[in-house]
């Protein structure tokens, strides 16, 4: 619906980014209601039916790209499931999507009743973990210089659309963790700084 009379005029001093000497991103995903919608609608009709094997692949789009959408309300959890579950031809592969859908509910649910999670190991026994102090490879790791193409195809992605797919962020979390020892809260802290859908 409209915004009310009154409303509609409290934007008019609010400059526009051209106005600022900006030009939108068209990497980054267009906001709005209708443009979620059409994502997932777009999403039901094609990724959908083979979503379990696209979703990992990083060389098609295979995801839904509503985790935005999600995280600012313009979808709800619900609203998505039944767009799945009623859609005129329900995607073959719906049940996989739905799944991570509930594994998203279940993260929020799960800080919701543990927040020092945000902040603290899940297992205690790991708050004492000896992560190593390593600016360059540091660097490295959020400009995209590792030397491991999908660590740096996905920190590029990371600063140019403000977006990396799930499998994406995770192999970078892992090598960041893993292959440079650096603690994950840094990363986590990067990827919050950039992601569009970051949302603790």
């Amino acid at each position: 619906p409209p915004l009310p009379p009154e409303l509609q005029r409290l934007d008019e001093g609010i400059p526009t980014l051209s106005d600022v000497g900006l030009d939108r991103n068209p990497r980054v995903i267009q906001g709005g209601e209708d443009a979620a919608w059409q994502r997932l609608n777009e999403f039901i009709d094609g990724p959908a039916g083979v979503y379990s094997k696209g979703r990992n692949r990083l060389d098609r789009a295979g995801t839904s790209r509503i985790s935005a959408d999600l995280k600012f309300g313009l979808l709800s959890p619900l609203q998505v499931w039944w767009a799945m579950e009623n859609a005129e031809e329900r995607p073959r592969d719906a049940g996989s999507f739905l799944r991570q859908l509930v594994w998203r509910e279940f993260s929020h649910h799960t800080l919701w009743h543990q927040p020092h999670l945000l902040e603290k190991p899940f297992r205690p026994d790991f708050e004492g973990f000896p992560w190593l102090d390593d600016p360059g490879g540091w660097d490295a790791w959020v400009t995209g210089q590792t030397g491991y193409p999908v660590v740096d195809a996905s920190a590029r992605q990371l600063l140019a659309e403000g977006f990396v797919p799930n499998r994406a962020r995770m192999i970078s979390a892992s090598f960041l963790t893993k292959h440079l020892g650096i603690d994950y809260r840094r990363g986590e802290a990067h990827y919050l700084r950039y992601l569009v859908d970051g949302d603790w």
